[in-house]
């Protein structure tokens, strides 16, 4: 085999890649290499172990927040039924079969307003008609007398 790099037959070629097979594997298991690979394997292990933990303590911290405000939501929902059973019973907030009822007596009254409201204002209307006519009534009683 010659000097050159380039092979220049397909039996050169064959040697000189079983060559570089060799080569690139006594390279690749030397200790050098197999050392540095080591290393960086561990601290890519290492570094993620760290994020794991990381990612971990994340989680714990996220779920314990999330304990806290379901405690809060807990209590607020507590604190709420409370102020309205006691508003309930106080009279203060109505359920809504008594509200239903105060609703159909308050139309019940509006109803019976407006009636009163539309006969006064008939009586208001035959009163007024009854002066106009008595006014009537004078001008001729007048007019006769004069």
């Amino acid at each position: 085999m010659s000097n050159n790099i380039i092979p220049n037959n397909q039996d050169e070629y064959k040697d000189l890649e079983i060559q570089t097979k060799i080569g690139v594997n006594s390279i690749l298991s030397s200790d050098i290499v197999v050392n540095f690979q080591e290393k960086v394997l561990t601290k890519v292990q290492n570094k993620h172990q760290e994020n794991l933990v990381k990612l971990h303590y994340d989680f714990v911290n996220e779920n314990v927040k999330l304990n806290q405000i379901h405690e809060e939501i807990t209590r607020l929902q507590d604190q709420t039924d409370t102020i309205v059973d006691s508003a309930l019973s106080s009279g203060l907030l109505l359920d809504s079969d008594n509200l239903n009822n105060l609703l159909a007596s308050l139309d019940h009254e509006s109803e019976a307003i407006s009636k009163a409201y539309s006969n006064k204002n008939k009586k208001s209307k035959l009163k007024l008609r009854k002066h106009s006519n008595d006014a009537i009534l004078n001008e001729e009683d007048y007019k006769e007398i004069n």
